[in-house]
């Protein structure tokens, strides 16, 4: 069974915030931590149950760096599952399906090309690593 965790990103003050535990009320996400946000003003970020080649957790919106193909892409939640999106192609995200051949399964991917797979930022902190593609 795979572990819930989840992280935030606080759009305000550009952090990533750790989450253990989280509270929604009628208005905001209230942490564990006792801090309280708008929902506008946090992202939050599903922990996929994976790790990479050195063992850093996956997270959704996560940048990845694959040395086998050279390319760089990103993992979403797309259609009920974790996918990897290549940004190889140059193609946008909204054109992707899960069964489209430029998005990959996260778990399969992990599974059959993990040595390859590394973590090298997040979609909130980096997304000029997307821009490099």
């Amino acid at each position: 069974m795979r572990e819930i965790k989840f992280r935030a990103f606080e759009k305000t003050e550009n952090l990533l915030i750790g989450v253990g535990t989280f509270y929604f009320t009628y208005k905001s996400i209230l942490l564990d931590n006792g801090e309280e946000y708008c929902f506008d003003e946090v992202e939050l970020m599903q922990y996929t149950g994976l790790n990479d080649r050195n063992g850093v957790e996956i997270y959704e919106g996560d940048i990845f760096y694959d040395d086998a193909d050279n390319h760089i892409g990103v993992v979403t939640f797309l259609n009920g599952a974790f996918v990897c999106e290549s940004y190889f192609d140059g193609f946008e995200k909204e054109e992707l399906e899960p069964s489209d051949n430029r998005c990959f399964l996260a778990e399969r991917l992990i599974r059959d090309y993990g040595n390859v797979f590394e973590v090298i930022g997040n979609f909130y902190e980096n997304k000029e690593l997307l821009d490099e593609r």
